[in-house]
């Protein structure tokens, strides 16, 4: 299911480069992405090649945006029933390139993580959901409105359509901004071999202004 939120800019595969180029910069400090890509040697070119798969497989699903086309901040939403990118998507949509520029560590890291968040997952809902895969506003443009700018018109859709939405998170200061979009905190666990924290946080659709005023 794709939406059509016209106060952004819709993420098409002629931007997948500068799209991934964003998140893997908004990204760098970002526990679970240590985790997957490592820490040392060349990080920021594993990160990048992860994020342009990232990038690539969910505009399947066409719902990648953008605050514009420079990328100032970026979103990715999977639809209801979709919690995960497959293996063979992995495959299909830049699993190779990253295997023949990077091997096979960052795959099977990556496969193993996605088992441990999946699992997760599907034990905190299973009704028809969406998962907010991303979200990012690069460094220098924080603190100035664009998380809002690219959450809102989403989230006012869910609450209209009475549907739920689920996230992860390690970045502690996360937290508090989705709490802020109404999620709550379902679960918090160190993540295996990593030192960092995985956070799952759910939101239900909220009372909107229309139907409060009933």
């Amino acid at each position: 299911m794709s939406l059509e939120i016209t106060e952004l800019y819709k993420v098409t595969k002629k931007d997948v480069n500068v799209c991934a180029q964003s998140l893997a910069e908004a990204f760098s400090d970002d526990n679970a992405m240590s985790h997957l890509t490592g820490r040392s040697g060349s990080r920021e070119k594993r990160l990048k090649s992860l994020f342009r798969f990232i990038v690539r497989a969910s505009l399947k699903y066409d719902n990648v945006y953008a605050t514009s086309p420079r990328m100032e901040g970026v979103v990715v939403w999977l639809p209801e029933n979709v919690t995960y990118l497959s293996t063979w998507e992995f495959f299909t949509c830049g699993g190779i390139g990253i295997i023949l520029r990077h091997g096979f560590k960052m795959p099977w890291t990556m496969m193993k993580y996605e088992e441990f968040t999946a699992h997760r997952h599907h034990e905190h809902i299973k009704k028809p959901h969406w998962y907010l895969l991303a979200l990012a506003v690069g460094k220098e443009h924080r603190k100035k409105g664009f998380s809002s700018k690219l959450m809102r018109p989403f989230l006012q859709y869910f609450d209209d359509e009475d549907i739920p939405c689920y996230l992860e998170t390690g970045k502690g200061n996360n937290e508090a901004m989705y709490r802020h979009y109404g999620f709550d905190l379902v679960e918090k666990v160190d993540l295996p071999k990593n030192g960092g924290v995985f956070k799952a946080m759910l939101r239900y659709p909220q009372i909107t202004n229309k139907e409060s005023n009933v």
